[in-house]
């Protein structure tokens, strides 16, 4: 193996089969990027807590999972940051039925229509940066 190389612009994204490295490659990137350069801003959002999620001095920006509480139709959904979001930041929410929301809160209440299983998607966003969504199945009513 050998060193490589990445742009300090735009998204990284990781990928390979568990157990192969993953953690240690994102936190190893972005541990390099700060020292290579002072002051950049690293976000992370993940779907569930780890390693990188508790690393402490390298997240500016940090978020894990999607929470939700179903009673009957009816869903709340909070989006749970590990770190306060900056101004700019966006989420859109996207509960699989046909209904989107553009909002900025990171908590939204939401009533289908019928028993189903759908997939609620939280799209955090900024403006000219990544973005990235969290995908979370959810079974409403009475649908088994």
């Amino acid at each position: 193996m050998r060193p490589i190389g990445f742009d300090l612009r735009g998204s990284q994204i990781v990928l390979g089969p568990s157990g192969s490295g993953r953690t240690t490659a994102v936190l190893t990137m972005a541990q390099a990027a700060l020292r290579a350069q002072p002051g950049l801003r690293c976000w992370l959002f993940s779907p569930r807590r780890s390693v990188l999620t508790r690393a402490t001095g390298v997240w500016t920006e940090s978020a894990v999972g999607v929470d939700v509480t179903v009673a009957g139709l009816h869903v709340d959904v909070l989006l749970s940051p590990t770190t306060e979001f900056e101004e700019g930041f966006r989420v859109d929410w996207d509960f699989g039925d046909g209904l989107e929301l553009g909002a900025d809160d990171l908590d939204q209440h939401h009533d289908y229509w019928q028993p189903g299983h759908y997939t609620i998607t939280a799209v955090v966003s900024q403006p000219s940066e990544a973005s990235f969504a969290l995908n979370t199945p959810v079974v409403v009513g009475d649908a088994a």
